[in-house]
């Protein structure tokens, strides 16, 4: 019995987002590209939803389909949001957008000089302000605002390792995005929980 939950709750989870364009975190999502947390399934990605403290950044492993019209805009107390490509190089980064007085939300603008050029995985990291993207040389992004702003820090040319400062708040989110799908489901995963989703009906009709 405890398989077929398990089994349920699995194949629920793979497939709900293929129905939807929203994603809301799971639990707490990682703040490192070796933890972030991917959002699986098919078909566009337009909104990502979660929560941040001021300890705690997010990072999301996102599939960019159309390079030249991907933004992502966060509605939230103010923040920041960092997008870095498959192997965690700074790609842009966007802090207090909008006209005075700044509505204090990132917004990687479509289009930009900074913007990605070409399709293919990346991770989109979503943080309060005051807490920035670090390499082992240093800080990626220059600390300036507001804005939308390349990789120019001294920490430019290698890959993205931690977070440097504390965030200044807690706050939900919601980042409203285009040009972006859900990172598909590997091929080995999915048959393994067809095979699994097999088996659990087998059990069941012994039962």
């Amino acid at each position: 019995m405890k398989r077929i939950v398990l089994v349920a709750v699995l194949c629920a989870f793979i497939t709900a987002p293929a129905m939807a364009q929203l994603w809301t975190e799971v639990g707490d999502a990682g703040e490192l590209p070796g933890t972030a947390q991917v959002v699986l399934g098919s078909g566009p990605l337009t909104t990502i939803t979660g929560s941040f403290t001021t300890t705690d950044a997010d990072m999301y492993q996102i599939k960019i389909v159309n390079p030249d019209r991907f933004s992502a805009h966060v509605a939230a107390l103010d923040n920041q949001a960092f997008l870095f490509d498959a192997a965690g190089y700074g790609i842009y980064g966007s802090d207090d957008i909008g006209g005075l007085p700044y509505d204090r939300n990132a917004y990687l603008e479509p289009g930009h000089t900074y913007s990605p050029t070409t399709p293919g995985l990346y991770y989109l990291g979503v943080v309060s302000a005051n807490s920035d993207p670090l390499s082992t040389s240093g800080m990626i992004f220059p600390d300036t605002w507001p804005g939308v702003f390349g990789p120019t820090g001294p920490g430019a040319s290698d890959p993205f390792v931690s977070w440097q400062g504390d965030g200044t708040w807690n706050s939900d989110y919601t980042v409203t995005l285009t040009g972006a799908e859900y990172v598909p489901v590997p091929g080995a995963v999915l048959l393994g929980m067809l095979g699994l989703s097999v088996v659990g009906v087998k059990l069941r009709k012994r039962a």
